[in-house]
Formats: C-alpha cells, structure tokens, sequence
C-alpha cells in the first residue's frame, strides 16, 4: 500500500486521497505495467480511504471495470488508426 501513499502529478485523486497506484518496468523488448485501485480502506491501513468511502455517489465494480475496459479499447483503437 506505500505507493498510495506517494503522489506524482499523473496520479487519480478523489476528494484529495489517492485512488490509483502504478509502477512499471522497461526492458529492451518488454514493457511490464502493474496497477491498483483501492476500492475500500484496507485493513492494515486504515488511515488510507478508498473509492467505496470518499465517492459522493453509489459506485458499482461492474461500472467502474467498464468504464475502464471501455477507456482502454477506445484508446488502443486510436493509437492503432
């Protein structure tokens, strides 16, 4: 969870807390890229809120992975035409 705790000017923010995490790796001829969204605060760090406790409306999963799926292939698309 430390990388919720560290921001950089890219970084989702929600009401002032940080809602996504992001590292990733460059090699010569490969590209690794690992994320998190935190959801709810986590237990061993309460301290941190996630999206289900800061959102001023009724966040459903399956709308928030469509969201993102469906931001992805439009960009993919893009980047490909």
């Amino acid at each position: 969870y430390l990388c919720f705790e560290r921001r950089a000017d890219a970084d989702l923010i929600l009401a002032g807390h940080k809602i996504v995490g992001s590292a990733q790796r460059r090699l010569p001829n490969a590209l690794l890229q690992h994320g998190s969204i935190l959801w709810h605060s986590p237990n061993i760090a309460s301290a941190m809120l996630g999206i289900e406790e800061i959102a001023s409306w009724d966040v459903q999963r399956v709308d928030l992975e469509r969201a993102i799926v469906g931001g992805l292939r439009q960009l993919l698309a893009e980047e490909a035409s």
